[in-house]
């Protein structure tokens, strides 16, 4: 996995086809594979504008969230892809849109989240341990620094907080708020590091690490967590609100969405599954029928 990527048309669209190529490869092996919604709803778009291997020129979507993944049944992620088939069997890319964020991905974000998604695939389980993650994480997007808070350090961490605070040099945001400092000034010596409250918790431990490891010219994420392993659609999520969502508008400012075309020849490698019919689950992953749902 390389740390210095150098993005091109090429590259993205060869990176979206070995993706098609690999979830195929999955489905085949396992049939309740479900490939990352990203992956799924361009799938759909690309088979509702080809019948039965005869393109037919037009702007077509697909839909598809993960909600069929979680016991709540509400999607971690969800996607609407719009894409364009002409006479030339060129398809084009128009949008990709995130549904949960609200917001239009860049063509780093969409690459940058499906590396992750393959290399948290290969762990058998449903969570990630978060140092692994971590790793995963830094070496795959160079402009992040994600760094874990030793929870050995708490107690040094919230005398470090404290400090800030009586000499007026930690700065009280409007997000925070005067409940904070409320809550903060509540908490005694005696109260244990895993009975803080979790943005009391978030907040010792990123101003701790901000000061012992910020790295100048990159989006520094500092975790603080009582628990060992995160679930993947927390942990990607996560990096893909730093990516596109609050707080961050680095991408938003440097990585600007564009088209991107994709010749439907070269498709015929990961094959076509057939068209969604009424009856059918809806791909969206809500659990209800297709004609209930996204058709309408």
């Amino acid at each position: 996995m390389s740390q210095d990527l150098n993005f091109s048309w090429t590259e993205f669209k060869y990176s979206i086809l070995a993706y098609l190529n690999y979830a195929r490869r999955q489905m085949k092996k396992n049939p309740d594979y479900s490939p990352h919604p990203l992956i799924k709803a361009i799938m759909m778009a690309i088979e509702a504008g080809i019948n039965k291997g005869n393109r037919r020129p037009g702007n077509y979507m697909g839909l598809s969230g993960d909600a069929d993944k979680h016991s709540d049944n509400k999607p971690r992620e969800s996607y609407a892809v719009v894409i364009n088939i002409d006479n030339t069997g060129i398809i084009t890319i128009l949008d990709i849109h995130d549904l949960i964020l609200d917001c239009k991905v860049s063509l780093q974000v969409i690459i940058y989240l499906l590396i992750i998604s393959i290399e948290f695939e290969k762990i058998s389980s449903n969570e990630v341990d978060i140092e692994k993650g971590i790793e995963i994480v830094n070496q795959t997007i160079p402009e992040i620094n994600m760094v874990l808070f030793d929870n050995k350090d708490w107690e040094k961490a919230r005398d470090f907080l404290k400090e800030k605070i009586e000499n007026g040099k930690f700065k009280i945001t409007s997000e925070i708020g005067d409940a904070f400092i409320e809550t903060f000034a509540g908490i005694t010596y005696n109260t244990k590091w895993e009975d803080y409250p979790p943005q009391i918790r978030s907040t010792i431990g990123s101003t701790w690490l901000g000061e012992k490891n910020f790295v100048e010219g990159k989006g520094n994420i500092y975790i603080t967590s009582i628990e060992s392993s995160l679930p993947k659609s927390n942990f990607i999520k996560n990096v893909k609100e730093f990516l596109i969502g609050r707080p961050s508008e680095y991408f938003k400012r440097y990585l600007p969405y564009t088209d991107i075309e994709i010749d439907i020849e070269m498709l015929s490698q990961y094959g076509m599954k057939k068209d969604v019919k009424r009856n059918d689950p809806c791909p969206c992953g809500s659990g209800k029928k297709y004609k209930k749902c996204c058709m309408n």
